[in-house]
């Protein structure tokens, strides 16, 4: 979105189309995508577009941020907020921003676990390309495998989750990766974290 909003949703005066139940699920290209996708909100994400942010992996916020859900307030049953916001913030914060259509402003958004980060609006998109290029570094193969692994073990009991994450593992990670391989790694890890410091 470009300033001042993130995104505020569908344009209820032109819908472009004559039902609602016609509108396609446009956070699928967004939550279906083989990369990790970063919501930089630099304003308003609101309803519709409350709903992109949380499709998104997660959401990086500019100080300038506000995020609501008004779905009730404009007379439209929620789409996939009403799955998303929950496993997002709690259901009783997620209750209460959908049954009340309040804003949430950014450092809210960061205390209940909305977004991950808030920055000075300036640095909003340095933040995210930050973020999105240390995401970059690592083996893609393993990146998608652990998004896709997010995606159906919270539903799982407890026990079956760690059951099928080592099956998964076992399948995935690293079993091809040498000693020296581990070792140059861990080394580049160590340089990385005396340069953050």
């Amino acid at each position: 979105g470009m300033d001042p909003a993130f995104c505020a949703g569908l344009d209820l005066k032109n819908l472009g189309i004559d039902n609602l139940a016609d509108i396609p699920h446009f956070v699928d290209s967004t939550g279906n995508s083989k990369i990790p996708v970063i919501a930089a909100v630099n304003g308003a994400a609101v309803t519709g577009g409350l709903e992109l942010a949380l499709a998104c992996d997660f959401i990086v916020a500019s100080e300038n941020a506000k995020f609501a859900d008004t779905h009730l307030r404009v007379g439209v049953y929620p789409g996939p907020v009403v799955v998303d916001l929950p496993r997002k913030v709690g259901a009783a914060k997620a209750a209460e921003m959908s049954l009340t259509g309040d804003f949430v402003d950014a450092p809210t958004a960061l205390r209940i676990g909305l977004a991950n980060h808030v920055v000075p609006h300036s640095e909003l998109m340095p933040t995210a390309m930050r973020i999105a290029e240390s995401i970059a570094e690592q083996d893609p193969v393993m990146v998608a495998a652990i998004r896709e692994e997010w995606k159906y073990l919270n539903t799982l009991p407890l026990h079956e989750a760690r059951e099928e994450h080592l099956r998964n593992a076992a399948k995935i990670g690293g079993s091809s990766r040498t000693s020296e391989d581990l070792a140059a790694r861990r080394e580049a890890v160590i340089d990385r974290a005396h340069k953050q410091q």
